[in-house]
């Protein structure tokens, strides 16, 4: 009966530590659907934003944890993590 009682508390922390390893943490998403703002100079031109102006509004959006899922026609898909 001793060597049970040595062992209970190993067969306790291996129950705990399989049981932690074995949930899932379901991962929740926010996600957000946004176009590129134009400047007003490009509004009065007409054209499409730059490049440029895409990547800064880009990195600016990466920078609050949002990530890129797609693109079609100048509108984005991006996701992050809700919080």
């Amino acid at each position: 009966m001793n060597r049970y009682m040595k062992t209970l508390p190993a067969i306790g922390a291996s129950s705990l530590l399989l049981v932690g390893c074995c949930t899932t943490r379901q991962s929740q998403w926010e996600y957000k659907v946004t176009m590129v703002p134009s400047t007003a100079e490009d509004a009065n031109k007409m054209l499409r934003p730059s490049l440029e102006t895409r990547q800064e509004y880009l990195n600016g959006l990466g920078a609050e944890g949002w990530v890129l899922v797609s693109e079609d026609g100048g509108v984005y898909y991006l996701k992050r993590h809700r919080q």
